[in-house]
């Protein structure tokens, strides 16, 4: 048993094998060295995610390719979960000379032609709605504002691509707003 318990380990963390023809090869076996455990792989037939079946030398030969697929599925996965949780921050809004700004993508793109038109008329006010209600921004408010918002959108991105770059770091952790 513990050969199979061996041969699971190396063959099977995660991975949907069928190892019963695996498990009955060793049963049968007496010696329980690595003869057995070589004698169970080259007697095996395993059916490798329900495809073609193939031999315990040919399961482990797949091994690498295997590992390589989930290596691929699990950043995938994980390049979901940051790019989600970037655009949740993103997205969820940033206080500005004691202003709560909404930093979805609609303000964004508002703020910033409302700066296109601050830039050139230096005399350039807006009534802007807030979530406390609606507060008159003057050009350098609606300038630094919307720098405000740019900059928050970039540290998000810069936040994601440290995040893909090193998979030691802390999704949760590090994002702009948050305190260190």
């Amino acid at each position: 048993m513990v050969i199979v318990q061996k041969l699971v380990a190396f063959l099977r963390p995660g991975a949907p094998l069928n190892l019963q023809k695996v498990a009955d090869s060793v049963a049968a076996e007496a010696d329980t060295g690595a003869s057995a455990m070589q004698a169970a792989i080259d007697a095996a037939v395993i059916s490798w995610n329900n495809a073609v079946p193939v031999t315990g030398e040919e399961a482990i030969a797949a091994i690498p390719a295997f590992w390589a697929a989930e290596e691929a599925k699990a950043q995938a996965a994980r390049a979901e979960s940051i790019a989600a949780k970037r655009y949740t921050i993103e997205v969820s809004g940033i206080v500005v000379n004691g202003m709560n700004i909404p930093s979805d993508r609609d303000t964004q793109m508002k703020m910033m032609a409302a700066r296109i038109r601050a830039k050139e008329d230096a005399n350039y006010f807006v009534q802007w709605k807030t979530p406390g209600g609606f507060v008159t921004l003057n050009a350098p408010s609606v300038i630094a504002i919307a720098d405000a918002l740019a900059d928050h959108v970039q540290a998000c991105f810069n936040r994601e691509a440290a995040l893909l770059a090193d998979p030691s770091l802390d999704i949760n952790t590090g994002w702009p707003g948050q305190a260190a």
